[in-house]
C-alpha cells in the first residue's frame, strides 16, 4: 500500500522492480495506474484476444513527477529488501 487514494500497484510491476527488471517510472503514477485498471479487454471462449497499447495520461514532464514515480519505485524496492535503504 502506498497511501490512502493512491491506485494500488499491480503485482506484475512490483515483481519486476523486485527481481531488477526494466520498467517506465511513469507507470507507477496515480493517474497512469487507474488507466490501465479501467481498460478495456477482449475475451474470446476464456483467452485474452486483444492487448490494447498502453496509455498513459501523465508523462513525467518535471522533476515534482519524477520524485513521486522515484518514490513509488523505491518504496517498493526497500520493501523487498529493507536492509539496502541506505543505498537508495
Amino acid at each position: 500500500m502506498v497511501s490512502p487514494g493512491y491506485s494500488p500497484i499491480p503485482e506484475k510491476l512490483v515483481m519486476k522492480i523486485k527481481t531488477g527488471q526494466f520498467i517506465d517510472l511513469a507507470d507507477l503514477l496515480a493517474e497512469n495506474l487507474k488507466a490501465q485498471e479501467t481498460e478495456p479487454q477482449t475475451y474470446l471462449d476464456g483467452k485474452y484476444l486483444v492487448t490494447s497499447s498502453k496509455k498513459r495520461i501523465q508523462e513525467i514532464t518535471d522533476i515534482i513527477t519524477c520524485v513521486e514515480a522515484f518514490t513509488v519505485y523505491s518504496w517498493i524496492l526497500c520493501s523487498a529488501h529493507p536492509s539496502r535503504w541506505q543505498d537508495m
